[in-house]
């Protein structure tokens, strides 16, 4: 997982019960550090007075609130990022924390004092879990290859997700093209543990925590512009949350301009990127994203893919 975490690594065994040879909770991270950049955002994170553990990928964009409830609750955080006010939630709130989270999320919690294991995916799967299970052992992770490099999982192929990839270009959840390995299914969580008399492993079926609102079809049209507004306005706000430079994608379309407007007022000066080709058979966007990047006033950087350099 290297290239997808440069900046820091960390992994941790817990003997479930007591005992190195027996039963144990792994967790491995590779850390892209967007907030706190400090040696105290480092995963996996432990929670010192109850022992849980955290290891969580994605963002949490209302942490400062949820932050400001659990410390008048009396908790006391030791680093200014998002995972230990997860990890705080989860200790001090349990799966009801999920209920309160906004952001993109697929995180492992383990809870000492139960020994057991919490998996749980956002919403609408913006971040990806994928996960193997037999009767003894669950294996999961971020990536299919990371499952199958840890070569406890059969590599077997699946026609049923081959077919999907084949016909729509990519697996259809939750199918992967292994048999053995599934997605977890965005928003929704569940329990794992293992019995240590018979050393099998009990899970709960996944319970979804997430679901979409109804669709208010009386809504007028000026209510429902002004709306739209509020909410893009608010979530690019909440979006802007982070310890490092952001950059903005931005092509010749509505959305991707939207943002990056709405960017521009929030934060003043943006960096944008453009990735542009040679083709005869269709336009690139580069000039239109260029005139654009102009109108705001951002930082723009354009990428021009050519036949010469598309292997690189």
């Amino acid at each position: 997982m290297q290239h997808r975490g440069p900046d820091d690594e960390g992994i941790e065994t817990i003997a479930i019960g007591g005992q190195q040879e027996g039963p144990t909770v792994g967790f491995g991270f590779r850390r892209l550090a967007i907030l706190d950049l400090s040696p105290a955002g480092h995963q996996p994170m432990f929670d010192p007075a109850s022992g849980n553990c955290l290891i969580f990928n994605g963002e949490i964009y209302n942490y400062r609130h949820l932050r400001a409830r659990l410390m008048v609750e009396g908790v006391r955080f030791r680093s200014t990022g998002d995972t230990e006010v997860l990890l705080q939630a989860l200790t001090h709130w349990g799966e009801r924390a999920l209920d309160e989270l906004e952001g993109m999320f697929a995180f492992a919690f383990y809870e000492a004092s139960t020994k057991r294991v919490l998996l749980a995916r956002d919403p609408v799967g913006i971040k990806p879990l994928y996960v193997a299970t037999s009767d003894r052992r669950v294996v999961f992770a971020s990536e299919v290859r990371a499952v199958l490099a840890s070569k406890l999982v059969s590599d077997e192929w699946s026609p049923a997700g081959i077919a999907g990839f084949l016909m729509y270009g990519a697996p259809q959840d939750p199918l992967t093209v292994h048999r053995d390995i599934r997605s977890f299914p965005c928003g929704a969580y569940q329990w794992r543990k293992i019995d240590e008399s018979s050393g099998r492993l009990q899970s709960d079926p996944p319970r979804r925590f997430w679901r979409f609102p109804a669709v208010d079809r009386g809504m007028s049209e000026p209510t429902a512009v002004a709306q739209t507004r509020t909410t893009l306005e608010a979530s690019v706000n909440s979006h802007l949350a982070a310890d490092v430079k952001t950059g903005f994608f931005l092509s010749a379309g509505i959305d991707s301009t939207a943002i990056a407007v709405l960017a521009a007022r929030a934060l003043g000066r943006i960096a944008t990127y453009t990735v542009g080709f040679e083709s005869t058979s269709m336009a690139s966007e580069a000039a239109a994203a260029a005139e654009t990047a102009r109108g705001i006033g951002a930082e723009h950087t354009e990428i021009v893919l050519r036949r010469e350099s598309i292997r690189d």
